[in-house]
């Protein structure tokens, strides 16, 4: 009888322990996909009357950079820069030293003898030539001195029309570099490339 209540009792327990063991597990919820986004467009400016218009990335291809249009005069500056028509020629002349320059010539020092494209009074022109002459004292002026197409800067360049020249007498030999008593001088006139002799004197220091 006591045997027969146990089996009864286990029978009754049984069913409900298989019943948790075989409990599914909930299936994992989809996410769902979000909607699709537009492509995106390219903004577009407007003008005060609301006309859209775009903006221009390069230059004009009609009228080249650096170019002036069919018609318009050049510049001053650009007219003045221009070669003249015609062949190469040579500018000669004399080199005067004023006497109260002569204490500050001293031998070893470098005579620079520069000649630029006229450009109009008081204003630079493009430098042409440049002539080097070792100073060896000022018992050397008045010298004379001879520009030819072989003293020019740039290969191509032309020596030629109206011209003004120059020239310093430089300490440390350093065309580029300027220091105070430098000896200077320079052509009071345009002169004309082959024309006429180019005389002036060195009367001023830096």
């Amino acid at each position: 009888m006591r045997l027969t209540m146990i089996i009864f009792a286990v029978s009754l327990v049984a069913p409900g322990c298989a019943k948790k063991e075989t409990t599914t597990k909930p299936a994992i919820a989809k996410t769902k996909k979000g909607p699709s986004q537009a492509p995106m467009r390219k903004a577009v400016v407007k003008t005060s009357t609301g006309v859209p218009t775009s903006r221009p990335t390069s230059r004009p291809t009609s009228r080249p950079m650096g170019k002036l249009p069919p018609g318009h005069p050049p510049t001053s500056a650009a007219a003045s820069q221009a070669a003249p028509a015609g062949p190469s020629g040579s500018l000669a002349g004399k080199i005067s030293l004023a006497k109260p320059m002569a204490a500050k010539v001293k031998a070893g020092s470098t005579l620079f003898i520069i000649v630029r494209r006229d450009a109009g009074e008081g204003k630079k022109g493009m430098m042409l030539a440049a002539k080097k002459v070792p100073v060896t004292g000022a018992a050397m002026f008045p010298l004379d001195y001879t520009v030819t197409p072989k003293d020019v800067m740039m290969a191509g360049t032309v020596l030629n029309g109206p011209v003004r020249v120059s020239a310093r007498i430089d300490q440390d030999g350093d065309a580029i570099s300027k220091q105070p008593g430098d000896v200077t001088g320079q052509a009071k006139a345009v002169i004309k490339v082959g024309d006429k002799a180019a005389n002036f004197t060195l009367d001023s220091a830096l």
